[in-house]
């Protein structure tokens, strides 16, 4: 065994680094690029045969009353925009952003509102699309005088690029607090293999320079295990380096973490020495080699030695 205080360390801090990257790009892309000012930026405007997601509109005319309500609990409006194309627009009840445009009344047509939307072509987001827009808005406008003139086969949704964004922020933060909570355990997985050597070199001297010596003239060891005592430390060197001092030590089991597939199939099994210390309720793990079906017996010749030489210490889980 040789001193590794980074053991444990470099995964999860590249594997943080990598979740809180994704946040940060997938935040970039899917909402500070989908803002008004962005899209405005990159000239996009809404074409009647063409426009297919993120875009804008300008738009010159709102219809006040509702031409429907979805079954999302949307509601659809008649547009216009600066080209004279009616549309319908898909928003949620109460949206801000209509209930400007409804108070400005006539006024839209002097200086029209300029939104954030996502374009719908009927036939390409077929599991998103209102479902028979087409045949909704031929049957509504029917005999009407702008029968001919309103848009069936594609529309506007605020509610779409909103619930789109909104998800880009949830998703931004679920894996942002995640990737930082990885970063954060990196550092302190460090910190605590840091912690435990300078533990160890405090009270044995000898073993500064010289770890490998904590196995080899342990009192008691089991190198497949990866546990070993010395003199009155106990310390296990399976992904990091755990170290406690066995005259503060009430109690220690064995606690084994099953991962399972479907609930029945066991996939992966990780082993701690759980220890309790005296007057405190707090558990502190130590992890060792999981040895499969073998580990309880393996064990056996561990907790006999600690029978022999720390009968203070009580031996096995109580409820």
């Amino acid at each position: 065994m040789k001193e590794q205080t980074f053991k444990g360390f470099w995964g999860m801090f590249l594997i943080g680094l990598l979740v809180l990257s994704f946040a940060v790009g997938y935040g970039f892309f899917s909402y500070f690029q989908t803002d008004l000012a962005s899209l405005q930026r990159k000239n996009l405007v809404y074409e009647p045969n063409s426009s297919h997601g993120e875009t804008t509109i300008n738009v010159s005319m709102f219809v006040p009353e509702a031409i429907g309500e979805l079954e999302n609990g949307n509601q659809l409006y008649l547009i216009s925009d600066e080209s004279g194309n009616l549309l319908g627009l898909e928003a949620k009840k109460n949206d801000p952003l209509v209930n400007e445009m409804i108070a400005q009344g006539e006024n839209l047509s002097q200086t029209p509102k300029p939104l954030a939307v996502y374009a719908y072509q009927l036939g390409t987001d077929t599991e998103s699309e209102i479902q028979d827009y087409q045949s909704y808005i031929v049957s509504f406008f029917a005999g009407s005088e702008i029968e001919q003139d309103v848009l069936s086969r594609s529309y506007v949704s605020l509610a779409k690029l909103q619930g789109d964004r909104f998800h880009a922020v949830l998703t931004m933060l679920v894996a942002g607090g995640l990737g930082l909570f990885l970063l954060y355990s990196a550092i302190r997985h460090f910190r605590a293999n840091t912690r435990a050597y300078q533990e160890l070199y405090a009270s044995y001297p000898e073993l500064v320079g010289m770890i490998e010596r904590a196995v080899y003239e342990a009192d008691w060891s089991n190198h497949e295990l990866k546990i070993a005592i010395y003199k009155n430390h106990l310390f296990t060197y399976q992904g990091g380096f755990h170290l406690v001092d066995l005259a503060e030590v009430e109690r220690i089991y064995h606690y084994e973490l099953r991962s399972k597939a479907y609930g029945l199939i066991t996939t992966s099994r990780s082993s701690f020495l759980s220890v309790i210390k005296k007057d405190s309720k707090k558990i502190q793990q130590l992890h060792f080699k999981n040895k499969g079906k073998q580990t309880d017996e393996m064990l056996t010749p561990f907790f006999e030695y600690l029978l022999e030489h720390f009968p203070a210490i009580q031996l096995g889980y109580v409820k």
